[in-house]
């Protein structure tokens, strides 16, 4: 009604008031199909961020939650700032196993069950079959490196006791290999690194594989597998091996063999004896 007389609305405009342009409801179809946003009726590219097109109701309607643009109330294509999109919903932060990437969330490397900023950005990592691996840093790993050994709940390398390259377990009891230089240079007995001195009796420190290896036969202590410096109880040393009995010419003298005098042939004792 326009001073008494009705005039006519907006073309895009159903119905309105007061106005051509006051529209409650907008034109459905042909060339001047439109969509209710506010009070006005716009075209289908009209309708305000955050809203689509409902051709149900001739209304630009909401967008899901946190979503710019959508083709229906659950259908998003394009997130607000800090979301990222999976299978057309928003995410603050993306589901596990996937990452915000430029506003969508894209999977994380196979091995990894966390990341950031990219697929290979792990911070936690598969424990089920057949992407089982290890937290190294920030990547995920089938084996872990030397100096480390992979602890599951969660999956991660953690640090062998300083004196391992290898080992089972964060102890000095639980190596596999031995530190081979530096301040932490050890060598390995049994499951365990120990410093050159703390080798056990029978055994020397082994530069060459940083093990404690076993001296000669008979030998309490030695600096090779040839060559013994002590030998046990009741033998004598002689060339760096041990003998008992002392071979012919010489004689035991306190864990040595020792030369008989010269006009003898064997002998039990020092000159002339």
């Amino acid at each position: 009604m326009n001073g008494g007389s009705c005039s006519s609305c907006d073309p895009k405009c159903a119905v309105c008031a007061v106005s051509s342009t006051n529209c409650s409801q907008c034109t459905s179809s042909g060339a001047n199909q439109a969509y209710l946003s506010g009070s006005s009726c716009v075209v289908s590219s009209g309708c305000p961020t955050s809203t689509f097109a409902n051709t149900a109701d001739h209304k630009c309607d909401a967008c899901p939650s946190n979503c710019y643009v959508c083709t229906s109330a659950s259908t998003c294509t394009t997130c607000a700032n800090n979301y990222g999109l999976l299978t057309a919903a928003c995410y603050n932060p993306c589901p596990g196993a996937t990452y915000n990437n430029a506003g969508v969330c894209t999977p994380c490397d196979s091995k990894c069950t966390l990341c950031s900023n990219s697929s290979t950005n792990c911070s936690q990592c598969s424990n089920t079959s057949p992407n089982i691996a290890y937290l190294s840093g920030i990547a995920c790993v089938v084996s872990c490196p030397g100096g480390t050994y992979s602890s599951s709940g969660p999956n991660q390398c953690l640090s062998c006791d300083g004196k391992c390259s290898a080992c089972s377990g964060s102890s000095s009891s639980q190596c596999s290999g031995c530190t081979t230089s530096g301040a932490n240079e050890a060598f390995l007995t049994g499951s365990s690194c120990v410093i050159a001195t703390a080798c056990p009796t029978t055994t020397f420190a082994n530069p060459a594989n940083h093990k404690c290896d076993a001296c000669p036969t008979n030998c309490d202590a030695c600096t090779s597998s040839t060559v013994c410096t002590t030998c046990s109880s009741t033998y004598g040393l002689l060339s760096s091996s041990c003998y008992n009995p002392c071979p012919a010419t010489y004689y035991m003298n306190s864990g040595v063999c020792s030369s008989c005098d010269s006009k003898c042939a064997s002998c039990t004792g020092g000159l002339d004896s």
